[in-house]
C-alpha cells in the first residue's frame, strides 16, 4: 500500500513537473514573441525615422544649394554693380578733369583778352583796344573785369576822338557803376569830352560833380593840379 502511495506521488510529481515545464515554455515563447514584436516595431519605427530624416536632409541640402546659388547670383550682381560703378566713377573723373581743363583754358582766354585790350590801349592802338574791350564785355559780362572793360571802351572812344559816342558811354557807365573805382575817372573823361567839344559850361558842371562826389579821388586831385 505504501508502495502504491509512493508510486502515485511520484507520478503526480512527474506530471506537475511536466506541467510546470510546459507553462514555463509557453511563457518563454510568449515573452520571446512580445520581444520580437517590439523589436520589429522598433525596427519599423527606425526605418520610418530614417526615411523622415533622409527627407529632412534632402530638403535641407536643397535649401542650402538654393542659398548657395542665390549667394553666387548676389555676388555676380555685386561684381557687376561694382564694375559699373567703377566705369561711372571713371567717366565722372574724366569728365571732371576735362571740365577743369576747359575751365582753365577759358580762364586763360579771358585773362588774355583783357590783357590784350590793355596792351593795345597802352600802345595807342585804340581801335584794337576798343574791339577787344567790347568783345570782352559781350563774352564775360559777369566777370570782375567786365566793369574795367566797360570803362576802357568809353576811354578808347575818347582817344579816338569819337566824342559823342564817348559821352553816351561814359554817362551810361557812371549811372550804372557809381560805386566802382572807375566812377571818378568816368566823370573826369566826361568833363574832358565836353571840353574837347567846346562845351565849357557842361564841362565845369561835371568837374564840380567830381570834386563834390569824390574829393579824395586821384581824378579830383588831378583837376586841382591842372587848375580846372
Amino acid at each position: 500500500m505504501i508502495l502504491v502511495f509512493l508510486t502515485g506521488c511520484a507520478n503526480i510529481t512527474v506530471l506537475r513537473t511536466q506541467e510546470i515545464e510546459r507553462i514555463t515554455a509557453q511563457e518563454r515563447d510568449s515573452v520571446v514573441h512580445v520581444y520580437e514584436e517590439r523589436m520589429d516595431s522598433l525596427e519599423r519605427q527606425n526605418r520610418r525615422d530614417q526615411v523622415a530624416l533622409n527627407d529632412v536632409l534632402r530638403r535641407l541640402e536643397a535649401k542650402i544649394d538654393r542659398m548657395a546659388n542665390n549667394l553666387n547670383e548676389s555676388n555676380m550682381k555685386m561684381s557687376a554693380i561694382a564694375e559699373q560703378t567703377g566705369v561711372i566713377t571713371k567717366h565722372w573723373e574724366e569728365r571732371a578733369r576735362r571740365d577743369s581743363l576747359e575751365a582753365a583754358i577759358a580762364e586763360n582766354e579771358r585773362r588774355a583778352l583783357i590783357r590784350q585790350g590793355v596792351e593795345a590801349f597802352r600802345s595807342g592802338d585804340f581801335d584794337l583796344a576798343l574791339e577787344d574791350f567790347e568783345l570782352y564785355r559781350e563774352t564775360y559780362p559777369e566777370s570782375d573785369d567786365a566793369v574795367r572793360a566797360y570803362y576802357k571802351s568809353a576811354e578808347s572812344l575818347f582817344h579816338l576822338e569819337e566824342y559823342e559816342a564817348a559821352e553816351e558811354l561814359l554817362k551810361e557807365f557812371f549811372n550804372e557803376h557809381r560805386e566802382s573805382e572807375y566812377a571818378p575817372r568816368a566823370l573826369f573823361r566826361l568833363g574832358q569830352t565836353y571840353e574837347k567839344r567846346g562845351e565849357e559850361q557842361r564841362s565845369s558842371f561835371v568837374f564840380d560833380q567830381l570834386r563834390d562826389l569824390f574829393p579824395e579821388s586821384d581824378a579830383a586831385q588831378r583837376l586841382n593840379e591842372d587848375g580846372e
